[in-house]
This record gives structure tokens, C-alpha cells and sequence, in this order.
């Protein structure tokens, strides 16, 4: 696993501070996938009651991860969970 950096071209971090992102390693050690996890907020049992609500998401790309984190956010808010997520980040 890979801490993201602050000078890639997605800066995830800012955008998204209730969030922990890496990046994956293949067998190699070449870098993979992104992925990204819940620092907090969300239980096991709500993500289990709640279809399309993950801890732990991951995408191809760090473009596509943030739309897979801004969805997540997004779903989190249409639950009542917290508050609806700022729609420009």
C-alpha cells in the first residue's frame, strides 16, 4: 500500500478529509488501483442496512475514485447520515 501524495494530479486528501486513500501494488510493486476507506462515521451495520454504502471503495483511477468517494458521500447525505457533501470540491 501506497500513501497518496499531495502532488498527484487529484488531490483527494483536501477534497476529502473523512477519507484515507492509497494506491494499490501489483506483485511487482508497479502501483495499481486507488482505493479508499472511511476514517469514520460509518458502522459495519449501517453499510450492511443500507444498499450502495460502502467503507471502502476503489477505482481504476484517481478521477474515478473521486467520483466513487463523492457518490458514497452523496448516498451517506440521502440516508440522513450527515449532512449533504458541498456539490463543488
Amino acid at each position: 500500500m501506497t500513501q497518496v501524495q499531495a502532488d498527484q494530479p487529484v488531490d483527494l486528501r483536501t477534497a476529502f478529509p473523512n477519507w484515507s486513500f492509497w494506491r494499490g501494488r501489483d506483485a511487482r510493486g508497479n502501483l495499481t488501483d486507488w482505493y479508499a476507506t472511511r476514517k469514520w462515521g460509518v458502522s459495519v451495520e449501517q453499510t450492511g442496512a443500507h444498499a450502495g454504502l460502502e467503507r471502502t471503495v476503489g477505482a481504476a483511477s484517481a478521477k474515478q475514485l473521486r467520483v466513487a468517494v463523492q457518490t458514497q458521500d452523496e448516498r451517506r447525505a440521502e440516508l440522513g447520515l450527515v449532512a449533504k457533501p458541498e456539490s463543488v470540491r
